[in-house]
């Protein structure tokens, strides 16, 4: 039987290594601990090969206010996820920047703080399909970029963030730079911040095509933008009611080679640039589709709400419901609703070829779908709608 003095003693040494023990805060876990979890979670995938990381699984009652375990670290890279099957990290705040490899993951009311770079850097180098999904209250900031990503594999790419969640870049909101056969597809349901908010580009080489759509009632601040060097089309649609607001172009598309461009915005919806609110250039082969749908508004700022560029044997079709509106800063309706430019490669391109072009493509004046303003150089300047 131990003594009362004994049994002191033990108490007291035992009190004394608690406190050279690191002390643990309350909704707060290094780095190594929260990679553990991670490992855990791999090592416990279901038959799907799903694992979940839960900041309430790790720390139970240690969540913060916001509902979140912090993970206190410079930088978290996980380890490549295998390529089935999702991981799922829940309820944690990174304090630093967190990278991602392969794979399918989902936030469900997860923050990531990254004062330099990018908030999520998502790289991917195989499998047949990779994702990223953000979902509850699940903010990403990033100093340069809030999520960039980067795909070099035949690999079709999907990223969708919810109707709460939000995305800053000092620089890029969401960036993709794809290099592969497959497809991207991209669609905001919440907030996106930066100077180029989203911005898709398809390498040369590539085959699939670029979509982005950003929902009902989701707001953008920042140029909207893709471009292709490959095969494949791009289509970007903004959802009924949503506000697209750009630091040059609102809503912007390029082609350099093999596919068609649609843009497509929904009833309500908004779209302003600083320069132009739709700018659209194909120097490739291809056909250009753009409407708008009732009670829309597109804006630019300081040029035209339109401009479009496309090769003379390009199709370029017009359903147009809403008001555009083109004009200099101060000044709305100083410029043309829409400039219309044939790139062609002889210089002396009439104006009886231009209108010509314009009568196939749909948007000849006698139609009634625009009006001829004025043409310099093989441009055409459109008024719409027409009488005002």
């Amino acid at each position: 039987m131990i003594s009362k003095t004994a049994l002191a003693r033990v108490i007291a040494l035992t009190l004394t290594l608690l406190l050279l023990l690191p002390p643990i805060t309350a909704g707060a876990l290094t780095q190594d601990d929260f990679l553990s979890a991670v490992e855990a979670a791999f090592a416990a995938r279901d038959a799907q090969g799903n694992a979940i990381v839960s900041g309430a699984d790790i720390a139970p009652g240690s969540l913060d206010a916001n509902g979140r375990l912090v993970v206190d670290a410079a930088a978290i890279s996980l380890p490549a996820n295998i390529l089935r099957g999702t991981l799922t990290l829940k309820d944690l705040t990174f304090t630093g920047p967190l990278s991602l490899e392969n794979g399918r993951y989902a936030l469900q009311n997860v923050q990531v703080q990254a004062a330099d770079g990018a908030g999520i850097t998502f790289t991917v180098t195989e499998g047949a399909d990779a994702s990223l999904t953000l979902n509850g209250d699940s903010a990403v900031t990033g100093g340069s970029a809030g999520i960039r990503v980067t795909v070099t594999s035949n690999t079709s790419l999907t990223i969708h963030t919810g109707k709460t969640s939000t995305v800053v870049g000092g620089e890029r909101g969401i960036f993709v730079d794809y290099s592969g056969i497959g497809s991207v597809r991209l669609r905001t349901n919440g907030t996106v911040e930066g100077a180029n908010a989203i911005l898709v580009k398809i390498r040369p080489g590539s085959l699939g095509d670029a979509e982005i759509t950003v929902c009902a009632d989701s707001r953008v601040m920042g140029d909207i933008a893709a471009s292709h060097e490959g095969e494949g089309g791009i289509f970007i649609e903004i959802g009924e009611s949503a506000a697209a607001i750009g630091t040059d172009v609102g809503l912007g598309a390029v082609h350099y080679g093999t596919g068609d461009i649609a843009l497509m915005i929904g009833e309500g919806s908004a779209v302003s640039g600083m320069g132009a609110g739709i700018g659209i250039e194909h120097q490739g082969a291809g056909d250009v589709y753009v409407s708008t749908g009732a009670a829309s508004t597109v804006t630019g700022i300081g040029g035209p709400g339109m401009f479009a560029g496309l090769p003379a044997d390009a199709a370029l079709s017009l359903y147009l419901d809403g008001e555009i509106t083109g004009g200099t800063a101060g000044e709305p309706g100083a410029t043309p609703a829409m400039v219309i430019g044939v790139i062609a490669p002889d210089d002396a391109y009439t104006l009886a070829d231009l209108l010509a072009w314009a009568k196939a493509s749909g948007i000849a004046p006698e139609e009634g779908k625009a009006v001829l303003e004025a043409w310099q150089g093989k441009e055409l300047l459109f008024r719409y709608p027409a009488g005002e």
